[in-house]
């Protein structure tokens, strides 16, 4: 059975909305948020790991949505995508609906 382009979006809004989040405009198309409702716990104490190259730059972690709740994903040394040098942590923030996280990138 095929499904038009509509029908397939119909269905993922569908899906995000019943897992509690929503999607909203990004820079490279629709991007899924979900909402927490209660404040992240603090940031962990990581132990970083020597640097495996001169071009790595840690990246420190960060909790991450699982359901309504946090995960831990530990930091990990990268190297910068072509052209960038800096990169810019991930933050959460919160709005009426709860709290979501702003991915990190590089700049």
């Amino acid at each position: 059975m095929k499904f038009t382009a509509s029908a397939r979006m119909g269905a993922v809004l569908s899906l995000v909305a019943a897992m509690g989040g929503c999607m909203l405009p990004g820079g490279g198309g629709l991007v899924s948020v979900m909402f927490i409702t209660r404040e992240p716990p603090p940031e962990r104490v990581e132990v970083v790991s020597t640097r495996p190259n001169e071009e790595s730059v840690w990246i420190g972690g960060h909790w991450s949505a699982h359901g309504n709740d946090y995960a831990w994903v530990r930091g990990r040394w990268e190297r910068p995508e072509q052209g960038k040098t800096e990169w810019q942590n991930g933050k959460w923030e919160h709005e009426q609906r709860g709290w979501y996280y702003t991915e990190g990138h590089w700049r």
